[in-house]
C-alpha cells in the first residue's frame, strides 16, 4: 500500500506535462539534471537497445521520476525495457507498462530516498519491424519528478531517435558506414533533398555544394520540407533563366531576404558557383535562427580567421560554437579553412543538425 501511494504521489508532483526537443549547446544551470536518450542506428528485424542516461549535473538527483516515452509502433516493436547494472542504486525500482500501442509509462521510485545514480538508467528493448529504413523519433513527454529535490530538467538531449539501416542504402552512393550517412538518410527521410539522382537514386556527397543547392535547403528551411516555391513574376537574376531548374528557388530566396545575389550591378546569383566553409557558416545560422539572428563578436578561436578584419569571423565562431560546422584541423593549431569549398556531404551534416533533425556528435 505504501508503495502504491508513493507512486501515486509522483505523478501527483506536476501537474503540467512537458514536451522538449533535443538541442546543441545547451548548458545546465545550478538547478538542472540532465536526462539524455541516445541516437543510436539499428539493423532491421534484429533487437536492439537504447540507452537512456541520467546526469544530476552535480546537483542532489530527485528521488522519483516518471515518464513516457512515445514510439513508432508501426516500425519499432517494444520488448520490454530492462533496468541497467549501475543505473539504479540500492532500494531503487523500476516499473514500466505499456500505455497506448506506441507509449511506454516508465516510473523510478526509491525507498529511503536513495540518490540515482549518474550513468544510464533503464535501457529500451526493440525490434525493428522497417523494411524501408529511416530516422524515427523516441520522444519524452508527462516528465515529472519528486522529493527531495524537484529539479528542472535540461532542454537539451530529452529526445533520441532510431536510425534505421534497411541492410541496403537509400543512396547508391552512400554507404552505411559513410561518416555523414545518418545526416543524409534524416535529410531524405524528412523531405528535405531528393538527391541528386533519381535513376539511380544518388545524393553525390563529395560533389560541391553549388549557391543553386543551397538556395533549397534554406528555403525549405524557412517554409517546411514540403514546400515548392512558384514562379516569379518575372526573372530576378540575370544569370538564372526560366530554364534553369533553380529558377523559382533562387527567386524565392532573394524575395525572403536571404540573399543580395553575388553581384548587384548587374543583379546576378552565381547558381553554380560552390560555397565556401564562411558562407555555409552564415546560412546554417540563419537557418537554425532566422534572418534577424546577430552573431556575437568573434574572439579569434582560429588561427586562420582573424577576429578583426575577415567579413564572416563572427559567423564562423558561433556556427562552431552550436556544432554545424566542424574545424578543418585541430592539432597543432584550431583551423577552420574559411575559404574551402563546401560538399553536400558536410552541408547536410550542417543542415540536419541547425533543423534539430539530427543531435549534434558528442565531442
Amino acid at each position: 500500500m505504501k508503495k502504491i501511494c508513493f507512486i501515486m504521489l509522483i505523478f501527483a508532483v506536476l501537474t503540467t506535462s512537458m514536451q522538449v526537443h533535443a538541442s546543441s549547446g545547451v548548458s545546465a544551470t545550478a538547478d538542472q539534471v540532465l536526462l539524455t536518450i541516445q541516437t543510436i542506428s539499428a539493423t532491421p528485424l534484429t533487437q536492439f537497445s537504447v540507452p537512456v542516461e541520467l546526469d544530476p549535473q552535480g546537483n542532489t538527483p530527485p528521488a522519483a521520476l516518471n515518464l513516457d516515452i512515445t514510439f513508432n509502433d508501426t516500425v519499432l516493436e517494444l520488448q520490454g525495457i530492462t533496468i541497467a547494472e549501475a543505473g539504479l542504486s540500492a532500494g531503487k525500482e523500476l516499473t514500466h507498462a505499456l500505455v497506448a500501442g506506441n507509449t511506454a509509462r516508465i516510473v523510478i521510485y526509491g525507498l529511503n530516498q536513495n540518490t540515482i545514480a549518474e550513468g544510464v538508467l533503464f535501457n529500451l528493448e526493440f525490434i525493428s519491424t522497417s523494411s524501408t529504413g529511416g530516422t524515427f523519433p523516441l520522444t519524452v513527454t508527462n516528465l515529472t519528478l519528486a522529493a527531495p529535490q524537484a529539479a528542472e530538467l535540461d532542454g537539451a538531449g530529452m529526445d533520441g531517435s532510431v536510425v534505421i539501416s534497411t541492410g541496403g542504402t537509400t543512396f547508391a552512393d552512400v554507404p552505411a558506414d559513410f561518416w555523414a550517412y545518418e545526416y543524409i538518410e534524416a535529410l531524405y527521410q524528412e523531405g528535405y533533398t531528393a538527391g541528386c539522382s533519381t535513376a539511380p537514386l544518388l545524393y553525390c556527397p563529395e560533389q560541391e555544394l553549388a549557391r543553386s543547392h543551397m538556395a533549397v535547403f534554406v528555403e525549405r528551411s524557412h517554409h517546411g520540407a514540403s514546400f515548392t516555391p512558384v514562379d516569379p513574376a518575372s526573372q530576378i537574376f540575370g544569370d538564372v533563366s526560366a530554364g534553369h531548374w533553380a529558377y523559382d528557388w533562387t527567386a524565392e530566396m532573394y524575395s525572403d531576404g536571404y540573399t543580395a545575389g553575388c553581384s548587384t550591378d548587374p543583379l546576378l546569383f552565381c547558381p553554380d558557383t560552390p560555397h565556401t566553409r564562411a558562407e555555409a557558416a552564415v546560412f546554417l545560422l540563419r537557418i537554425k535562427y532566422g534572418l534577424a539572428y546577430d552573431p556575437d563578436p568573434a574572439t579569434g578561436i582560429f588561427t586562420d580567421v582573424p577576429a578583426q578584419g575577415y567579413w564572416a569571423a563572427r559567423w564562423i565562431e558561433a556556427a562552431y560554437q552550436d556544432s554545424l560546422l566542424p574545424a578543418c584541423e585541430t592539432m597543432p593549431d584550431l583551423r577552420f579553412c574559411p575559404d574551402e569549398i563546401v560538399d553536400r556531404a558536410l552541408a547536410a551534416y550542417g543542415v540536419a543538425i541547425a533543423k534539430g533533425i539530427m543531435p549534434a556528435p558528442e565531442e
